[in-house]
């Protein structure tokens, strides 16, 4: 029988180790690094630092400053893992409070989590009036326009919040959008001195949500439950 299996070339696992050891740099350096100090660090050239860390951009794994210039870890490893992990967990351990609430409330109750960019479900609980807000698992939404991203970026760490809100895209979709940086740091410093967050209908037209975080023991955000 003919074995179509493929061994990976010398250059592309010597690229895989690369893209691992930029990683590992970047766990390192939450501020952030430019292409030359990626360079210097690995001894690397600096159009592969380039090529490399610019991929991983678009795979998600870091993001990128275009004012700066400099790249950092998206939360997305950190998802991912938690994800493998703990994610039966979680959906578990939530479940039961989303039921409470929606009961208390009448609406539906979602749970979402941070990945790369974007603001992910990972399940819900129906609402109870006849007209009800639904969503399926894995719809993503936008961290700065909605009430759950803006809950989980606020309570990220300081270092890591003001690196992530320099990388992510603030795409506007209505009037109502942040889309100015500045704006958007004094909007989680709000929310995290409420310790909820709002969405004023800022990504969809007669949307509004209210959201809180779910910390771990040590206070980061891994979770947020929203309504």
């Amino acid at each position: 029988m003919k074995d179509d299996t493929k061994t990976p070339s010398r250059h592309s696992v010597s690229n895989l180790l690369r893209g691992l050891d930029i990683m590992e740099l970047l766990l390192e350096s939450p501020e952030g690094l430019g292409v030359s100090d990626i360079s210097r660090a690995l001894e690397i050239p600096v159009n592969a630092a380039f090529r490399i860390s610019s991929a991983l951009v678009e795979r998600g794994y870091l993001l990128k400053n275009d004012q700066t210039k400099t790249f950092t870890l998206s939360a997305r490893l950190v998802t991912m893992g938690y994800r493998i992990g703990n994610r039966n967990g979680l959906v578990e351990t939530a479940m039961p409070l989303m039921r409470e609430l929606r009961d208390a409330i009448k609406e539906t109750v979602i749970l979402c989590i941070m990945a790369g960019g974007d603001c992910i479900v990972l399940d819900s609980v129906p609402g109870l009036h006849m007209f009800r807000f639904t969503v399926d698992p894995g719809t993503p939404a936008a961290l700065h326009a909605s009430a759950p991203g803006k809950a989980l970026m606020a309570f990220l760490p300081d270092s890591e919040r003001k690196a992530f809100v320099a990388g992510i895209k603030l795409q506007r979709f209505n009037e109502r959008t942040i889309t100015n940086r500045k704006r958007l740091l004094q909007e989680l410093a709000r929310v995290r001195e409420l310790g909820y967050a709002l969405d004023m209908a800022e990504e969809h037209d007669g949307v509004h949500c209210v959201a809180a975080p779910v910390l771990d023991v040590r206070g980061y955000p891994v979770a947020a439950l929203t309504t």
